[in-house]
């Protein structure tokens, strides 16, 4: 469950946190803004200034990204909607990414399926394989020094 919110900006600025419909916190000319979110779900709305920047956003003090984070990204504000299973949505996001970009780069934008299941399995079974070597490796010399 989310907590807290902070946006983060080298330069100073102001910031509003409005959640569900109610002004939580305004803070003025710093770089660091923090607020605390005491409900959820939530729609959390941060208003910034100047316009045109893009502060760093982070949810109980991680680092996001506000596009896989399915944050609503605006030239002055970021909008959301923190549900109790907000995490496990942004875990899956991260992970279909990031199967969105291997499959791009190493099969093409308009793969056919049966070919990008097929990758994935030889790229899962590879990467099982990488750390089982691994583990294998360490575990060996950690046995040949209590020997």
């Amino acid at each position: 469950m989310i907590k807290n919110v902070s946006l983060m900006h080298k330069e100073p600025f102001r910031c509003k946190c409005i959640c569900n419909e109610k002004l939580i916190g305004e803070t003025f000319n710093q770089t660091y803004h923090y607020f605390e979110i005491n409900e959820t779900p939530a729609k959390v709305v941060l208003e910034f200034e100047p316009f045109k920047i893009r502060p760093l956003l982070r949810l109980n003090k991680c680092l996001v990204d506000t596009g896989v984070a399915e944050v609503d990204v605006y030239d002055h504000k970021y909008e959301m909607s923190l549900k109790p299973d907000w995490l496990e949505m942004y875990t899956k996001n991260i992970i279909k990414s990031k199967q969105e970009y291997l499959k791009r780069e190493n099969l093409g934008k308009d793969a056919d399926p049966e070919k990008v299941k097929k990758w994935f399995e030889e790229y899962y079974f590879e990467q099982q394989e990488r750390k089982f070597s691994y583990y294998k490796k360490e575990l060996d010399q950690i046995l040949s020094n209590l020997q």
